[in-house]
């Protein structure tokens, strides 16, 4: 077990400083762009940039999900035949997938500017084309390394996307280039191939699958034929996977997304760009579930696959309970000073999304424990379960925002959303109550923390009344040294704990 816990803390570490760093820049990225450019120009960039996200989901059908799948699986097999043959699909199946998709958006992309954007030129469209063929290598390459739970590559991978793209805003920027919408657009499809050519070597390792054995390999003919034919049973078994996986991705994605796509039918784009603002301030908190299911899903795969479910269930365990530890008491921040947060970063004409902010601040604990479910029910190979739930949600989450938002603005959608985190939240941990032994105890010591931490950042809020910055710093650090004791008084956490987790994070 010990082996396992070492290597998933050391994972988790890697790709969480990898995602702070990424979240930093992303987040610069838009504090920069809301005063480069108009609210109707920001939420312009943003509106395209969620429809593909969207459409994106089509171009990999789930089988970028397979590959974390059965990698880890094949790889404990040493089943260098099917691990070649898994690889050379998967990647065949997203070309041609990504060439289909993009010429259906290329034939609507006049309708789509005119009659959705309300745009007159379609090059932003024409250019996201584009962009999709990029993010599709990108996002396999990405899988491959979680697939091979390179933890290191994989965080860098994502770390450099988000960076390359603030500095060439930066130099579009300051070299003149036209602060609209086309601006920001440039910079990501530009940071994109960068990022892959820097990546260039082990790209091509990875497609080495494609490579013609050797004569010295290869003695007889039907020795070759064997390593060449179509391995129906394969193709079967990752297409069993991917597709209720892909059906769980398109509803998690309208979970997403749909509370934009929703609002671009029915709000001004500076209304749109303002949400955006809103919902990406909130969702950094989100990211460390994210940071944790990525290491966690080929973990969990590879323990399920030696049946050690003890492993499984100690993994999991720690998982829920640090999580969570980082996770409550910077949703309560968030929740606190929203509208003091928007104000700063993005400017007086932000703060409209407040209210929203602080809803969402809620849902992001809620999706939290979500991504950590996703992550084991995935590994022990059941996305099923998750179709139905994510399907359920997001039905819900559609639903909500058709009707809330004509009322209630963002503040519907954000209601929604968080409602449909709640949903699937539920949902999940009832599906693994008998599934998984889980240390409930340990979990609501750290809700009492959080707690204490939430009345201590109330009365020391009210105690400081100075300069907007200094405000937030100040209160968090009060309320932080009480979350920390109180944590360590219930025995949420003990010294001895952190210690022999560093330890095993720096072991070598």
């Amino acid at each position: 077990m010990s082996k396992h816990l070492s290597r998933g803390l050391k994972g988790t570490a890697v790709v969480a400083i990898f995602t702070v760093l990424a979240v930093g820049f992303g987040y610069l990225t838009r504090v920069f762009l809301a005063r480069l450019i108009t609210p109707e120009e920001f939420g312009l960039f943003y509106s395209v940039f969620t429809i593909f996200m969207f459409v994106a989901i089509f171009t990999d059908m789930g089988y970028n999900q397979a590959l974390v799948k059965h990698v880890p699986e094949y790889l404990v097999s040493n089943d260098k035949k099917s691990l070649n043959n898994l690889i050379k699909y998967v990647f065949n199946i997203n070309i041609a997938l990504t060439f289909l998709v993009s010429i259906i958006v290329l034939s609507l992309s006049k309708i789509l500017s005119q009659n959705y954007l309300k745009i007159e030129s379609s090059e932003i469209i024409l250019l996201f084309v584009v962009i999709l063929f990029f993010n599709n290598i990108f996002s396999m390459v990405q899988s491959l390394f979680q697939s091979y739970q390179d933890m290191y590559n994989y965080g860098l991978f994502y770390f450099l996307n988000k960076a390359v793209f603030f500095i060439g805003i930066i130099i579009l920027a300051a070299i003149g280039y036209n602060r609209n919408a086309i601006l920001p657009t440039i910079a990501y499809l530009t940071s994109l191939i960068i990022v892959l050519l820097l990546f260039t070597k082990p790209i091509l390792k990875f497609l080495s699958c494609y490579s013609s054995p050797s004569k010295g390999d290869i003695k007889k003919k039907h020795q070759k034929h064997r390593l060449t034919y179509f391995d129906k049973k394969l193709f079967s078994k990752i297409t069993r996977f991917a597709i209720p996986s892909t059906i769980s991705n398109i509803s998690g994605t309208v979970i997403g997304y749909i509370d934009t796509i929703v609002l671009i039918f029915l709000a001004p784009l500076a209304t749109v760009g303002i949400y955006n603002a809103t919902i990406s301030t909130i969702l950094i908190v989100s990211y460390l579930g994210g940071v944790i299911s990525i290491v966690l899903f080929p973990l969990i795969s590879e323990l399920h696959t030696r049946k050690d479910k003890k492993s499984l269930e100690t993994v999991v365990n720690i998982t829920y309970r640090y999580s969570l530890m980082v996770v409550l008491p910077l949703a309560i921040a968030m929740l606190f000073f929203s509208r003091l947060i928007l104000k700063l970063l993005f400017g007086a004409a932000f703060e409209m999304g407040a209210t929203a902010m602080s809803v969402l601040a809620i849902g992001t604990i809620f999706l939290t424990i979500f991504q950590v479910n996703s992550s084991v029910i995935n590994g022990i190979g059941k996305p099923k379960i998750l179709t139905y739930i994510t399907i359920t949600a997001a039905a819900f989450n559609l639903a909500g925002n058709i009707i809330l938002i004509p009322y209630l603005g963002i503040n519907g959608a954000a209601l929604a959303t968080t409602t449909s985190y709640f949903i699937m939240m539920l949902w999940s941990q009832i599906y693994l109550y008998n599934k998984v032994n889980i240390r409930f105890h340990k979990i609501l010591q750290t809700f009492i923390s959080a707690a204490i931490f939430f009345a201590a950042l109330y009365f020391v809020k009210i105690l400081i009344n100075t300069n907007i910055l200094l405000e937030i710093i100040a209160t968090c650090i009060i309320a932080g040294i009480f979350y920390a004791i109180s944590l360590l008084v219930l025995k949420a956490i003990t010294i001895e704990e952190i210690r022999s987790l560093f330890g095993k994070i720096t072991k070598k």
